[in-house]
């Protein structure tokens, strides 16, 4: 995100990077600024040395299938972990972004997912 015009479609430095997977994390770890923050599915290994990086780490899989029976719902989970821990976007605004373009009729489950997600991210912020 930024507030001035967009010309090149790769970041130089990113601030925020979600890895569900080993290889997202390998291709792109790289893009991540020395003070971003990190959030990964929990079983992605991540480098040892991530400085002065926020490193969260949460099983995004297993929380889609425990609290909603599907794990295609994994996206909505990681979705309200990034709406708890991030500082630039409203919790708010991503529910309603989400149930503007999600199905009729399954609001419900998404919304579950979603406050899953969330809820992951709170126990983490409040260690």
């Amino acid at each position: 995100m930024s507030d001035k015009a967009i010309d090149n479609p790769r970041p130089e430095s990113i601030d925020f990077f979600m890895a569900l997977t080993q290889k997202a994390y390998d291709k792109h770890i790289g893009d991540l600024g020395p003070e971003g923050i990190l959030v990964v599915e929990s079983g992605v290994l991540t480098a040892e040395d991530v400085g002065e990086r926020q490193v969260f780490a949460a099983p995004f899989t297993e929380i889609a299938k425990r609290e909603c029976g599907r794990t295609s719902l994994v996206n909505i989970v990681a979705l309200g972990f990034f709406a708890c821990v991030n500082e630039v976007i409203n919790p708010k605004s991503i529910r309603q972004a989400i149930l503007a373009r999600i199905p009729k009729m399954s609001e419900a489950m998404y919304m579950k997912a979603y406050e899953a997600g969330l809820s992951a991210a709170e126990k983490q912020l409040k260690r």
